[in-house]
């Protein structure tokens, strides 16, 4: 991660207000990380650009191309379209994860008037529609709707849980148990979905994951224990007594009262947990190895599937858990892997057949838009030409 002066150093590079000796420390940065991970992180330049008030107009191609010339660096090619610096509508730079590539950060809002879109009104061509699915402890699955009530009962006419909109609620404790039952809540692509679980536990889940858990916490247990696959915001109320415990493949998790995020897809290589506050333990059960790390507030973990091996380095969480507020985020993600994103946030199938951009790596985030807009932004920087066959999406 960038230090405070280098921070400093390239907000003056940017304002062309760098000394001699000055703008020779930023060049000598730049070389000194060609080619490794202490290049400065999405985060760390998107708050130096956005918390600038000078930056009305700049040209942000431009801006990095200088320094790699400055420090005998090339820039390798990338199909970018210069794309100018607004203060207050428009794109932010990103800094690809290959050196010198640029992918932009477009904050692509809803118009300045703030209006909401319907449901309908916000639908892309080519999506489809599922349903968010919850399957009770004796087999049977009932369809949860977004946007309305209802109450969740078992076979004996018990009340197990609330739905209120686009939440599902655990907490009335109406009902005596003394083993552990299961629900087992699936969302499909295209949405989100928050459970609050029987000891007031908060868990957004994201599209495209599942979440068993027991209706009831039991003390005789010893602990409180949910599996997800998929990716998961948790808020856990404390309980010293009653660790909480999140399965997820070969990663687990361990906390007593915190909040973090969980990523493990099944198609990503990586698991990611990104601790918020608190701490948390890591642990890897596997064939090869059985080890336990611990995350800081502001620590990122990661889980490489294929290596049984974690990393562990500091990030800023926002950027890990903005998809809760809707955000779509690519963080060093190969073209490919990026467009698995976007076909579980928006519930598309998508077809790339652009296999000379298939393997770059990028970082870049969007706002809470549609799939349309996505893929316009991708053809004015990229040129990325698309059609819509059979039911499908198709990258040219």
């Amino acid at each position: 991660m960038m230090t405070e002066d280098i921070k400093t150093l390239l907000l003056k590079y940017i304002n062309d207000e760098c000394s001699s000796e000055e703008l020779e420390a930023v060049v000598q940065y730049f070389r000194q990380h060609n080619g490794t991970d202490e290049l400065p992180e999405v985060e760390e330049v998107l708050e130096i650009l956005k918390n600038d008030p000078s930056l009305d107009f700049h040209d942000g191609d431009s801006i990095f191309k200088q320094i790699l010339k400055k420090a005998n660096l090339s820039a390798p090619k990338a199909k970018t379209r210069p794309i100018i610096f607004w203060r207050y509508a428009a794109a932010f730079l990103l800094l690809a994860s290959s050196i010198g590539g640029l992918l932009y950060y477009v904050n692509l809002e809803t118009s300045v008037s703030n209006q909401t879109m319907t449901h309908e009104e916000g639908q892309d061509q080519n999506t489809k529609e599922e349903f968010i699915t919850l399957e009770l402890d004796n087999g049977e699955i009932e369809i949860i709707r977004p946007n309305t009530n209802k109450s969740i009962v078992d076979g004996q006419g018990r009340t197990l849980g609330e739905q209120k909109l686009n939440s599902l609620s655990y907490t009335g404790g109406g009902v005596e148990m003394d083993q552990l039952i299961y629900n087992t809540l699936t969302v499909p692509y295209g949405q989100r979905f928050k459970v609050v679980l029987s000891d007031g536990t908060e868990v957004d889940l994201n599209a495209g994951t599942q979440l068993k858990y027991p209706i009831r916490f039991l003390e005789t247990e010893g602990e409180r224990s949910v599996s997800v696959i998929g990716e998961a915001y948790f808020d856990v109320v404390e309980n010293r007594d009653l660790p909480f415990i999140v399965h997820s493949g070969d990663l687990n998790v361990r906390v007593l009262g915190t909040t973090f995020n969980l990523s493990n897809y099944p198609e990503d290589d990586e698991s990611n947990v990104v601790l918020v506050q608190g701490s948390v333990q890591l642990f890897v059960d596997s064939i090869e190895t059985q080890s336990d790390y611990i995350l800081k507030s502001g620590e990122k973990g990661s889980f490489d599937k294929e290596n049984k091996d974690v990393f562990i380095r500091p990030v800023s969480t926002n950027i890990y858990t903005s998809w809760v507020q809707g955000e779509l985020l690519f963080r060093n993600m190969t073209f490919e892997d990026m467009l698995k994103k976007m076909e579980r946030h928006f519930n598309v199938e998508i077809v790339n057949e652009n296999q000379e951009l298939a393997l770059e790596k990028f970082n870049a985030s969007f706002g809470e838009v549609t799939l349309d807009k996505i893929l316009d932004y991708l053809k004015m920087t990229y040129n990325v030409e698309y059609e819509r066959l059979n039911g499908r999406l198709v990258i040219k």
